[in-house]
């Protein structure tokens, strides 16, 4: 770790941009079918793919030619969570490019104030415009991410109050906040309180927000789904959710100290009947394989 903190690559330029690229008798898998195109002929133009052939396409003298023969092209690979800090420009970033990770959700983000540590919206947003000028070697993000809303304790104390969502009044100014920031959606955590939890649900797509996160621990799977939360990013909630005593968890005074003594109980008897009823509900509200947008 301490190496990785220190690695000198911060200057680390992309490279050399060409109007026309060939990449010639590369074999294109199919992810949809599994199938394999071989011998095609690939043309990149401004960095967007405009035509895939078998023949060999003529292009001007000065476009980049890459042999891809005995080589395989597939569509970029996606992280669909990531937590970048101030560190990702120099060390994240060309990882993820030199593994084929060309887009990421990040579920970090920011309060009112620069983090010393994790980014928000305007620099990933930022380091999306650069990468459209081909300044920086760079995955593209998207659906901004808002800090994590997990109550009070999780806040600053000196940060607004908003943030802190003790009640479903600080809702609206939340929400605004965010909305101002280009943030997609609030990330929400375990200890929000339920009836804050409910009017952010309902109130998120007013202003072109959703909810994506962790569950809150004080009401159910079930509910979180059927009021819109888009993204559960932990399978473990299957495990709180499908033993016989998980209404004991979503007792907001004594959920803790409940956990810590039933973590053998909510294994032995996990009800795998209804972990996939509740898969099934996902799956018909479009939770599962689902994000809405399109690159």
């Amino acid at each position: 770790m301490a190496t990785a903190y220190i690695w000198p690559t911060n200057t680390l330029q992309p490279p050399k941009s060409f109007e026309e690229t060939i990449i010639k008798n590369v074999s294109i898998v199919d992810v949809k079918t599994g199938k394999i195109a071989k011998h095609q002929f690939v043309l990149i133009e401004h960095s967007r793919i405009t035509k895939i052939d078998s023949t060999n396409i003529i292009v001007s003298d000065d476009a980049l030619i890459i042999d891809g023969t005995d080589k395989f092209l597939i569509p970029g690979l996606w992280d669909m969570h990531t937590h970048s800090d101030q560190h990702s420009e120099w060390l994240h970033h060309p990882l993820y490019i030199a593994n084929g990770i060309t887009g990421v959700r990040d579920m970090s983000g920011q309060l009112n104030e620069k983090d010393s540590y994790w980014v928000g919206s305007k620099e990933r947003l930022q380091w999306n415009k650069d990468l459209e000028l081909n300044t920086r070697v760079t995955p593209r993000y998207v659906l901004q991410s808002s800090y994590q809303m997990d109550g009070v304790k999780a806040i600053p104390e000196d940060a607004p109050d908003f943030f802190k969502l003790q009640n479903p009044s600080q809702v609206d100014s939340l929400l605004q906040f965010y909305k101002n920031e280009k943030v997609d959606f609030i990330k929400v955590y375990q200890q929000l309180p339920k009836d804050t939890y409910k009017t952010l649900a309902l109130k998120a797509p007013e202003y072109g927000l959703h909810l994506a996160g962790h569950k809150p621990m004080f009401l159910s799977l079930e509910d979180a789904v059927n009021l819109g939360q888009r993204s559960f990013e932990h399978g473990r909630i299957f495990m709180y959710e499908c033993f016989p005593e998980t209404d004991s968890l979503k007792h907001s005074t004594n959920w803790k100290a409940y956990f810590s003594k039933s973590k053998a109980k909510i294994v032995h008897q996990f009800d795998s009947v209804q972990a996939k009823a509740l898969m099934r509900l996902m799956q018909q509200k479009k939770l599962i394989g689902h994000l809405p947008y399109r690159p």
